[in-house]
């Protein structure tokens, strides 16, 4: 039975994308051009979901940016460890989350 905040399920689905995102953001320091479809690999992942994740890997938020009509938004973090600036952008009219890297001093 999947019901309440704190039943098994929940916290092994939240381990388990934890766990994937860590995997993207390790293939991401070796791959810059790569692009991860996070909504074609963990498919009821929110954008608020995903940024706890990052939050929780130690990601803090540092930009934020929005285009209207198309309900894009782009969420830029950076983390102490880390040489780059990892990106998520979230398309409310195309349902699509990606998640990829970009250079510090890229804009």
């Amino acid at each position: 039975m999947r019901c309440g905040e704190d039943s098994i399920y929940l916290k092994f689905t939240k381990l388990t994308n934890q766990f994937l995102i860590k995997m993207v953001i390790d293939y991401l320091k070796e791959n810059k051009y790569f692009r991860y479809d996070v909504l074609k690999n963990i498919p009821n992942i929110s954008p608020y979901e995903l940024n706890t994740i990052l939050t929780a890997l130690g990601w803090e938020q540092s930009e934020f940016d929005v285009n209207g009509w198309q309900q894009d938004t782009w969420y830029t973090y950076l983390h102490k460890n880390y040489y780059f600036k990892l990106i998520m952008f979230y398309s409310g009219y195309y349902r699509k989350i990606e998640l990829y890297r970009s250079d510090i001093n890229d804009k």
